[in-house]
Parts: structure tokens; C-alpha cells; sequence
């Protein structure tokens, strides 16, 4: 599990199930929309912001029940 710090603000925005490395950036959106043109990719992220995963101890203090868990639908690319 890694934690997702927003890159401007510093704040936890969630978390996700899956194993980044520490400092990695990721967009992360809480809305989506259809991609008809590339078929590649099923979804596009929406008013995005950037994250990057923290693997550190100090939010494990946070519950993680308060925060929904990000799902990857594109590479680098989280939607909650």
C-alpha cells in the first residue's frame, strides 16, 4: 500500500493497494470521462492533480477508512 501526498500542498489525498515507490508522481482525479479515440485506454482523468506516493510510516496513523482506495486505470494515472 502507498500513500498519495499531494506534490503542492503536502496533504494526504488517499491511498492505494498497489506499491509505488517512494517520490514517484502520479495523477490522481476523483472524476473520469470515456476516451472514444485511443483504444488504449478506457478512461481519461478529469480536473487531475498531482500526487506523489509516500511509502513512509508517518501515515499509517491516518485511517485508511477515511480515505477511499485509488484504483490505477492508466498508467500513472489513479481514479477515486
Amino acid at each position: 500500500m502507498s500513500y498519495l501526498i499531494n506534490a503542492k500542498t503536502g496533504e494526504l489525498v488517499t491511498y492505494t493497494s498497489k506499491k509505488l515507490k517512494s517520490g514517484e508522481r502520479v495523477l490522481v482525479a476523483f472524476d473520469r470521462s470515456k476516451n472514444a479515440l485511443d483504444a488504449n485506454r478506457e478512461y481519461d482523468l478529469v480536473n487531475a492533480i498531482e500526487c506523489k506516493a509516500s511509502n513512509a510510516k508517518k501515515w499509517d496513523k491516518e485511517d485508511p477508512m477515511s480515505y477511499a482506495d485509488a484504483c490505477e486505470i492508466n498508467e500513472n494515472e489513479f481514479y477515486i
